[in-house]
């Protein structure tokens, strides 16, 4: 679970930012921001109706289809 939970977020802003984009790289201390989650999940909702589970589902499964 660990694994999938990496591959959801540290390919996309703001933690492939803080994490280089890479679940095998060297983790780090930097704190990812709450304004950085924030403008990457207002981004995210212009694709995606977040308060729908489908739109959940759909926008997970985007996410591990890489």
């Amino acid at each position: 679970m660990v694994k999938t939970l990496a591959t959801l977020t540290h390919r996309e802003a703001p933690w492939a930012d803080v994490y280089c984009g890479d679940i095998v790289c060297d983790y780090t201390n930097e704190p990812i921001t709450k304004e950085a989650i924030m403008s990457y999940f207002s981004e995210v909702s212009k694709d995606f109706n977040l308060t729908s589970e489908d739109e959940i589902k759909r926008y997970i499964g985007r996410q591990l289809a890489g």
